[in-house]
C-alpha cells in the first residue's frame, strides 16, 4: 500500500473513532446532568426552607405581656445550660416559663429564644444555644424518668396480685427498698407518691395476714377448789 493510500486509511478509521466518542458523550452528557441538576435543585429548596423557617423565628415579636413568661420559675437556666454532662431528674420539678420543666412543650421551646432575646436582650446565639441545650437536658432526665415510671407499673401489678402470705409481704419490703434505690431516677414527687402506696398496700396484706391467724384461746385454769374443802 502506498504511502498515500495508508494515510487516506487512517483518516478514515480516526474519523469513525471520533464520531463514536462524541455520540458516546452526547448520550451520557443528560444522564450525568440529571443528578447535579436535581442535587443543585434540592439544596436550593432547603435554603430556601431554612431562611423561610428563620425568618418566622425573627418576624415572631414578644410584647410585654410576653416577657411576664420570664423566667417563670426557679430553675437556674445559665447554670443548667452551662452544664457538662446530665441532668439530674429531680431537676424536672424545677420550674420555668411558668411550667414544671418536664412539661415543656415544643412550642415553649420554639419561644424561648426569641423571648431572651427581645425581652432580656441575651445574644441571639446565646439565646438558641441556651434554649437547644435546655430542651435536650429535659429529654434526657425525662427519658431516665420514664424507664422508673414503666418499672413502677409492673410493680403495680405484682402487688395487686399479693394475697398477705408471708412470701408476699416479704417481697413487698423488697420492692420497697428498691423503689428507694431508685429515688435518683425518679423525681421526689414520684418517690413520695410510689411509697406511700407501697405503705398502704403493705398495711392492707398485714391485715389480712392477720385474719389467717387462728385467734388465741383465753386460759383457763379450771374449777376452783372452795376454801377449806379437802
Amino acid at each position: 500500500m502506498s504511502a498515500r493510500a495508508r494515510w487516506v486509511a487512517f483518516a478514515v478509521v480516526f474519523g469513525v473513532l471520533a464520531a463514536g466518542l462524541e455520540s458516546g458523550a452526547a448520550q451520557t452528557a443528560p444522564r450525568n446532568a440529571m443528578p447535579a441538576t436535581s442535587t443543585a435543585e434540592d439544596n436550593a429548596a432547603a435554603d430556601v426552607g431554612a431562611a423561610a423557617a428563620a425568618d418566622e423565628l425573627l418576624s415572631k415579636t414578644f410584647g410585654p405581656e410576653d416577657c411576664k413568661r420570664l423566667p417563670g420559675g426557679n430553675a437556674p437556666l445559665n447554670r443548667l445550660t452551662r452544664m457538662v454532662g446530665a441532668m439530674a431528674v429531680k431537676n424536672l420539678e424545677l420550674t420555668y416559663l411558668g411550667k414544671p420543666l418536664h412539661q415543656l412543650a415544643e412550642e415553649d421551646f420554639a419561644d424561648l429564644a426569641g423571648l431572651l432575646e427581645q425581652c432580656k436582650e441575651v445574644d441571639s446565639k446565646l439565646a438558641a444555644f441556651q434554649s437547644r441545650r435546655l430542651k435536650a437536658l429535659i429529654e434526657d432526665a425525662k427519658t431516665t424518668r420514664a424507664v422508673s415510671l414503666e418499672w413502677f407499673e409492673d410493680v403495680r401489678i405484682e402487688v395487686l396480685q399479693m394475697s398477705g402470705r408471708s412470701d408476699d409481704i416479704r417481697r413487698l419490703h423488697d420492692l420497697m427498698t428498691e423503689l428507694n434505690n431508685r429515688q435518683f431516677e425518679m423525681t421526689p414527687g414520684d418517690l413520695r407518691k410510689y411509697f406511700a402506696w407501697l405503705v398502704e398496700r403493705r398495711d392492707a396484706l398485714y391485715a389480712e395476714a392477720a385474719k389467717r391467724v387462728a385467734p388465741a384461746r383465753p386460759f383457763d385454769p379450771g374449777p376452783t377448789s372452795p376454801s377449806g374443802s379437802n
